[in-house]
């Protein structure tokens, strides 16, 4: 599920960097976003 162009843009390029995002939401609390990226190693 994706909301406005800011979270389609970010949802992409988590997908191209091969993570997910996490999302919860409460009703009248508000919601949360969530991701993990990868340590890569550079030579």
């Amino acid at each position: 599920m994706t909301t406005g162009i800011g979270l389609a843009i970010t949802k992409k390029l988590l997908e191209l960097l091969q993570s997910d995002i996490k999302v919860n939401s409460t009703l009248g609390e508000g919601t949360s976003f969530s991701f993990n990226l990868r340590k890569v190693s550079v030579n």
